[in-house]
């Protein structure tokens, strides 16, 4: 599985969105990394965790990063996605 990096992910907006606002460009970035690093790691560790010290169970926090994440996402509707969406879920190995 690649990786995709933050400086791809602002050009593949970039140019599905010339004249588009840096900042919103580099906060769609961000987000979207961190949405797939979360998802990553709920997929091979579960929404439940076991507390490595006491083996209690407890949320895996993972969880809150990928809906601060998805929220932040949800924010940018102004921006057209989904070329940028599919590239990156292809170098990602999401695809």
């Amino acid at each position: 599985m690649g990786k995709v990096t933050a400086a791809q992910v602002r050009e593949f907006l970039l140019g599905d969105n010339p004249g588009a606002p840096l900042v919103d460009v580099s906060l769609f970035a961000d987000a979207l990394l961190n949405y797939f690093e979360a998802t990553a790691n709920l997929a091979e560790n579960g929404a439940i965790v076991a507390d490595p010290r006491t083996g209690a169970p407890f949320e895996n926090p993972y969880l809150k990063i990928q809906e601060r994440a998805g929220a932040i996402l949800r924010k940018f509707t102004h921006l057209e996605t989904d070329n940028t969406l599919a590239r990156c879920r292809e170098l990602h190995g999401q695809a």
